[in-house]
């Protein structure tokens, strides 16, 4: 065996193919996990982009969702903005809640000094961002060697979506698409018109901008026909789905024997559903809430965020949408 000395030796040694196919496997999903999850940026991201796919997924949008061969505008075009526009919703809501705690220490301050009582918090005044900030660069740190070469320590500038883990804790993450986006000073300060736009849009409007990306989806805006057919086809859609999901929910019920039945739920939620459809915005009705159980909202095939606003709002709000969805797709 030893005849043609040590390193001339040959064994022949069984490869273990199962094994090297299974540390493969755990190598590749270990690195998505790593893309996806490795610091609490990433786990937040993918957490929003959870929610908000389960959005789509729980409306009318939902077969074409899992459809190969309909679901590439979804994937190329909806969700990019989609996913834009509840970032937007998502910096608003951050912004009103800072706002509503700031409110909320000044009048408890005001009545401690009508009480004669100093003032118990100190309160800044909530300002929404500077549309134009300045960044100040700071100049490398020069520190000397008693022997040697002068070492320059270049001090890390901070940058414009850098967040206190404080005020992430209280109001979650304001910057949710860190990293997916050109940080320079234009496309921060768009990010920051858009909320700020979006903030002066009344909320049921709102609601009818998330129908209006939902329904780009079935191509409402894309495909070749009239729009009342289309809608026609649209509203088709929404009452199999509606159907669907009470049918399951009527097994469920019975299965865990029940009393609640709906079905006949259903069916009473969308004649309510019908009747308050004269009391929003495009109908210039402003502000109109349901005061005891609100009606579900469902996906409305002739949702039209344009029509209660004349003053241009919403054409400069989806303008800053599509540009925001295209940065996140080509980034």
């Amino acid at each position: 065996m030893y005849e043609a000395g040590p390193l001339r030796c040959k064994y022949v040694v069984e490869h273990n193919t199962e094994l090297m196919d299974k540390i493969c496997e755990m190598v590749k999903v270990d690195q998505v996990a790593q893309w996806v999850g490795a610091n609490p940026i990433l786990r937040s991201q993918l957490k929003f982009v959870y929610d908000t796919l389960k959005i789509m997924f729980d409306s009318p949008l939902r077969f074409m969702m899992i459809d190969s061969t309909q679901n590439k505008q979804i994937i190329e075009e909806v969700v990019p903005k989609y996913l834009a526009f509840h970032a937007l919703r998502n910096k608003v809501k951050i912004d009103c809640g800072r706002e509503s705690k700031t409110n909320k220490k000044t009048e408890k301050n005001d009545r401690r000094k009508m009480q004669g009582l100093d003032p118990m918090d100190s309160v800044s005044e909530f300002k929404f961002e500077d549309p134009t900030p300045v960044k100040e660069v700071k100049k490398p740190e020069v520190k000397k060697m008693k022997k040697g070469k002068a070492v320059v320590i270049e001090e890390e500038v901070p940058r414009p979506t850098d967040e206190n883990d404080k005020d992430i804790k209280n109001y979650g993450r304001y910057w949710t698409f860190v990293n997916y986006f050109n940080e320079e000073d234009e496309m921060v300060n768009t990010w920051r018109e858009g909320s700020f736009a979006l903030g002066r849009v009344n909320p049921a409007v709102v609601t009818d901008m998330d129908d209006h990306f939902l329904l780009q989806g079935f191509g409402l805006l894309s495909r070749m026909g009239k729009r009342e057919d289309k809608q026609k086809v649209i509203k088709h859609n929404i009452e199999t789905f509606l159907k669907i999901q009470r049918e399951r929910e009527k097994m469920t019920a019975v299965k865990n024997k029940e009393e609640y039945d709906p079905i006949a739920e259903g069916i009473a939620q969308d004649k309510k559903r019908e009747f308050t459809r004269a009391f929003r915005p495009d109908q210039h009705v402003w502000n109109f809430e349901e005061e005891e159980n609100p009606t579900p909202h469902v996906l409305r095939e002739d949702a039209n965020p344009t029509a209660a606003y004349v003053d241009g709002r919403i054409e400069e709000v989806l303008a800053i949408i599509d540009h925001l969805a295209h940065e996140l797709k080509t980034h």
